[in-house]
């Protein structure tokens, strides 16, 4: 888990200050304000003619072939990755369109972009609280965020442990004679790693469905829908720009590479 609040947390505090006293329903607060911010600066450094409202494209994790995103220099691609990372809770198209409503309803105070009514142009403002907020958003997408740091107690062979899950709770009791494997030393965080993608076709996919069909009826299960036939009743669209796509009669499904 990553924490943000080194950087920005300065920021967030100072908005907040501002924000004392004010109903935030339909606008947002200080941490929301930046994080969408942030979200608009990543968008104005590497594809800075898209609208506001294709942010959610870049979290996606998916290399879509789109004409912004060619040419893109690995700092680019790096500041993406990383930005990627914090607001990867923003992926879906309807909850980011939601936060840049809200982000239109915050006192153009407090405001580091004007937004149009169609989330499509957003512009940089003259602002005199934390103007300098850009530079803060300049350097979280230059270097990876530290990590939350907790001290965490390693289990002990001969004691025994409560364990929480969700409303249950329970023991567990790890024997004397039970060997333990040893401390992890962690993840390799550093870098980028990643896999050549996996290419489907999309009628592979069908055939699937059908022998899952066919498996289902012959355990006779009861409440499933039938699977190939939902499939067949897909409709398939390829994004060919930030403001365009096409229908599409056949595909080939790549699986995203991984990225740290």
């Amino acid at each position: 888990m990553r924490s943000t609040y080194d950087l920005w947390g300065r920021l967030e505090k100072e908005l907040r200050k501002h924000l004392k006293g004010v109903d935030t329903t339909d606008g947002l607060g200080a941490k929301q304000i930046c994080e969408v911010e942030l979200g608009l600066y990543l968008l104005s450094q590497i594809a800075p003619a898209a609208p506001a409202r294709a942010l959610w494209v870049l979290l996606t994790g998916y290399e879509f072939p789109l004409p912004e995103l060619q040419g893109l220099s690995r700092k680019q691609r790096s500041m993406w990755n990383i930005v990627r990372h914090i607001l990867l809770h923003f992926k879906n198209s309807r909850h980011w369109e939601e936060m840049l409503e809200r982000y239109s309803n915050v006192d153009e105070r407090l405001r580091l972009y004007n937004i149009d009514a169609n989330y499509e142009q957003f512009t940089k403002r003259t602002i005199s609280i934390e103007a300098r907020r850009e530079e803060v958003y300049c350097k979280i997408a230059q270097q990876p965020l530290p990590h939350v740091t907790r001290k965490i107690h390693w289990a002990e062979v001969g004691n025994t442990y409560l364990c929480v899950d969700k409303r249950k709770r329970t023991h567990v009791t790890i024997p004397a004679d039970m060997p333990l494997p040893p401390i992890p030393q962690g993840h390799t965080l550093s870098g980028e790693s990643s896999r050549p993608p996996l290419s489907i076709p999309w009628d592979e996919l069908l055939k699937t469905a059908q022998w899952m069909d066919e498996q289902l009826a012959i355990e006779q299960c009861s409440g499933y829908a039938c699977i190939s036939l939902a499939m067949r009743t897909v409709n398939l669209f390829l994004l060919t720009s930030f403001n365009s796509r096409e229908r599409c009669t056949s595909l080939v499904w790549s699986a995203p590479a991984s990225r740290h």
